[in-house]
């Protein structure tokens, strides 16, 4: 049964009721074979399961969409939570001056709403054109202490902060406890750096994007300073040691040490790559174009960053997460994988790291399509889908993460599938992301042109915590 709508027009609801559609004839078809030991597909089941199993796909990708939403929904409810206990701590506070907010230097009851932010920002990027903003949107940017005429702004991904102290970077939720009595708004970078104020939920979009778009970011660690100093995190592999049992009155033996290392985290810039936008749509467009350009320039950052952490060198660039790991199974075929190899791959790596909620699979949807039809010795399949909203489909009772960026196709040699604990896998993320107005740079065709910067770089915190699946040499 072919799907009722394109996904990309489909809304959550819509895409929940597919999958449970979608997901009920793949189980249909692969129910043929269920207990039959070997038998071959016929022709015409393969092409009917190939063929759900890209909407399958699709609709899996669509899902991903909206659970990055929701994380980001979850952590904008927090981020609420956490400023609505300070403003009461601060309302409670008979020493505060009613006449200064401690944040900002506004009093509280004139904050701009963030019908402003958006108006302020719309002007912002009507700026560089002849007409330059209307009047509504220079009210709106005075409210919000935003300066129309600056060509920049500066402002944070402030949902996950990473402290850093003693030189060991702790992975929580923001400094949000620790430091908003000294920012009230912390969407907003430094009114030095041209920060100002942004609207929450454009910021928000952008981590949507980076969740969406990037495989690699849904299941690592992220480690995300405020500056892009190099950042050292020591480690220890000791899994190779253990203690020993003693006699009455025993001298204990020599010592034995564990394997002592030091990873260093970058600050590799990535560009968006120019946006140009004509004046007349500048000055005519009804709709919010300044999120519009937000969005664009967070998917092509979150593509490229997505790439480099699959594949990524780690010379002069992130380390992919198929890079720097070891291979635990090799398979037999360059261009098959068997249900014993994944299997084996499983259980190459140490129980040690087999705990927590980041252990997964990690493949392209290619590999994931041929993966599904693979039975093991009881001629069960090893392959679960996942039919509600949010829940991955699992293999070997370990969640699947498709990643776009590795290998489309099984070939010689090729890194086919990534299995192990991914949250020692470590996302260092620069807090701020720089966005530009070029006013000047294509003037002659009438038009203005915006760019965003961002820094980042990647590499395994502990290289045991994964091995790959590798197709055999031509």
């Amino acid at each position: 049964m072919p799907l009722t709508k394109p996904v990309d027009q489909m809304d959550e609801k819509e895409v929940a009721e597919q999958l449970r559609s979608v997901g009920g004839q793949l189980t249909a078809i692969r129910d043929k074979y269920k207990g039959k030991d070997a038998e071959p597909w016929s022709a015409e089941d393969n092409e009917a399961f190939d063929r759900v199993g890209a909407d399958w796909d699709a609709l899996k990708e669509r899902d991903q969409q909206f659970e990055a939403k929701r994380k980001t929904a979850e952590a904008k409810l927090k981020r609420e939570q956490l400023l609505g206990d300070v403003d009461r701590r601060l309302s409670s506070n008979p020493n505060r001056d009613p006449g200064r907010d401690d944040f900002d230097g506004r009093d509280d009851a004139h904050n701009p709403s963030q019908r402003d932010h958006y108006d302020a920002l719309q002007g912002w990027c009507r700026a560089g054109t002849d007409d330059g903003p209307s009047q509504r949107q220079r009210d709106a940017a005075k409210r919000c202490n935003i300066n129309l005429n600056r060509r920049g702004f500066s402002f944070h991904l402030a949902e996950t902060e990473v402290i850093a102290e003693r030189g060991m970077p702790q992975l929580t939720w923001p400094r949000v406890q620790r430091d908003a009595f000294n920012r009230r708004n912390l969407s907003a970078g430094t009114a030095g750096s041209g920060g100002y104020t942004i609207p929450s939920d454009m910021v928000l979009a952008l981590e949507e994007q980076l969740l969406s778009i990037g495989g690699p970011r849904q299941v690592a660690s992220i480690i995300r300073t405020a500056d892009g100093r190099p950042l050292n995190w020591p480690g220890a592999d000791d899994t190779g040691n253990e203690g020993e049992q003693l006699g009455e009155a025993s001298s204990i033996g020599d010592s034995v040490d564990p394997s002592f290392t030091q990873k260093t985290w970058n600050a590799y810039k990535y560009s968006s790559k120019v946006i140009k936008i004509s004046s007349e749509l500048l000055e005519d467009s009804p709709f919010n174009l300044a999120a519009w350009i937000f969005q664009k320039l967070g998917e092509r950052i979150a593509r490229i960053q997505g790439k480099r952490q699959t594949t990524g060198t780690g010379s002069s660039q992130p380390q992919g997460c198929t890079l720097g790991i070891s291979a635990g199974v090799t398979a037999a075929a360059t261009n098959a994988i068997t249900a014993d190899e994944l299997i084996d791959l499983s259980l190459s790596v140490e129980d040690l790291y087999l705990q927590g909620d980041r252990v997964a699979w990690m493949m392209h949807k290619n590999t994931a399509g041929k993966i599904r039809k693979l039975k093991n010795s009881n001629n069960d399949y090893i392959w679960t889908p996942g039919f509600g909203l949010g829940i991955p489909d699992q293999l070997l009772q370990y969640p699947v993460i498709l990643n776009s960026y590795m290998a489309s196709s099984l070939a010689a040699s090729g890194k086919s599938v990534v299995f192990g604990n991914f949250e020692k896998y470590g996302i260092r993320d620069i807090g701020s992301i720089r966005l530009r107005r070029l006013d000047e740079r294509f003037a002659d065709t009438d038009e203005v042109a915006f760019v965003a910067f961002h820094r980042m770089d990647a590499k395994w915190i502990n290289t045991a915590a994964a091995k790959y699946l590798v197709q055999a040499a031509s």
